[in-house]
């Protein structure tokens, strides 16, 4: 008698193995961290069209004196008033499937879509708020340990060193004293930056007296 073998007309996979874990794993995302430093504009909402003019009122340049003579008319300065526009968008993604999906599969694809989607749409708004960040008037790029070039215009210059303790100071410095921002919490500002960029700063020496006044686990 002449030997046979079984030869399963199926594709290989899920199909013939049949013993699936019973806990889905999911693929890791970038920490998302730029939404949190923004908000929603007061007062705007449904049926208001699809843009919103946020009006703005420049500073009133500074008298070389203010004081005044007796009988001294009160000398009378100009207010300017400026606006800016932001245009409503909208954002949207979707996962197909059929009902045969839903009623075969072992897990319930409504979770895992869901979940999916919910990751997708934190990335994509965090891409939207660090892109929009990163496309500001006032632009900063260290050139060496020790200096660093400002561009007002919103053109980028070459970063040709690592950020360090002293480029943070020098933005400090700058919010404060240059264009007097004010400040995040208190009298602190708030500065977002890449993974490398931090590890300049933790691995310059001036940051052990840092360490000595904050919590540990911010050291790393």
């Amino acid at each position: 008698m002449s030997a046979f073998q079984w030869i399963p007309d199926m594709p290989s996979g899920t199909m013939r193995n049949r013993a699936l874990s019973k806990k889905l794993r999911y693929a890791s995302i970038a920490e998302t961290k730029g939404l949190q430093f923004v908000k929603p504009v007061d007062g705007y909402g449904r049926h208001q069209g699809d843009t919103v003019t946020i009006p703005r009122v420049r500073n009133i340049s500074e008298p070389t004196s203010a004081v005044i003579g007796r009988n001294q008319k009160i000398p009378v300065d100009s207010l300017t008033l400026s606006t800016t526009t932001i245009t409503v968008s909208k954002y949207g993604r979707a996962v197909e499937y059929d009902e045969e999906t839903e009623l075969l599969s072992l897990f319930d694809p409504k979770d895992f879509i869901q979940r999916s989607l919910i990751k997708t749409m934190k990335l994509v708004l965090d891409t939207t708020v660090f892109t929009t960040f990163k496309g500001a008037q006032i632009r900063y790029a260290p050139t060496s340990a020790t200096t660093g070039t400002f561009t007002t215009n919103a053109t980028s210059g070459t970063a040709t060193a690592n950020f360090n303790v002293y480029h943070c100071k020098l933005l400090r410095d700058y919010l404060a004293a240059t264009i007097h921002a004010e400040p995040y919490e208190g009298d602190d500002w708030i500065g977002l930056a890449a993974t490398k960029a931090l590890r300049g700063v933790k691995d310059d020496a001036e940051f052990v007296a840092w360490r000595r006044y904050i919590l540990p686990d911010m050291a790393f």
